[in-house]
């Protein structure tokens, strides 16, 4: 294993094994993340991922706000595929939800899409979207044994 990819996989250890930065506390925040789901019709009650500015700056995740009306156009960084969902990460506050989002149209560097769940002005997570992905999943992972 190269330099680097020792490098990465420490990263990424480090911050997966430290999922207490991701846990909201915050009981209003909480109840307010799930009542935004009820209205979307969300059926799976995913946990508010939150991560702290240490853990944003160590996994250079970086913002960048949506300007003008849909359709909007990001850098292909900002893009998530999970499963067969496709979609950006939102900034609330000091939270990130993912939302589903409409491709338009796919190129080499951006992608152009469009959304009921943004406006103008809106933050959305550019770069680093591939930690912030892995962090959520560990967080909203089933813990081994533990079925509904």
């Amino acid at each position: 294993m190269n330099k680097s990819n020792y490098l990465l996989f420490f990263a990424i250890s480090f911050f997966t094994a430290n999922l207490a930065w991701s846990y909201n506390t915050n009981k209003s925040a909480e109840k307010q993340h799930e009542e935004h789901h009820d209205e979307h019709g969300h059926e799976e009650k995913e946990k508010i991922l939150k991560l702290s500015d240490k853990a944003k700056s160590h996994l250079k995740v970086e913002f960048a706000n949506v300007t003008g009306k849909s359709p909007w156009i990001l850098p292909r960084t900002a893009l998530v595929q999970v499963k067969d969902r496709t979609g950006i990460y939102k900034k609330h506050g000091n939270t990130l939800e993912f939302i589903e989002i409409q491709m338009v149209k796919l190129d080499k560097d951006k992608f152009t899409f469009t959304t009921q769940d943004l406006q103008s002005g809106d933050e959305v997570v550019v770069h680093g979207t591939h930690f912030v992905r892995i962090i959520e999943s560990e967080l909203n992972s089933e813990p081994a044994g533990h079925s509904h």
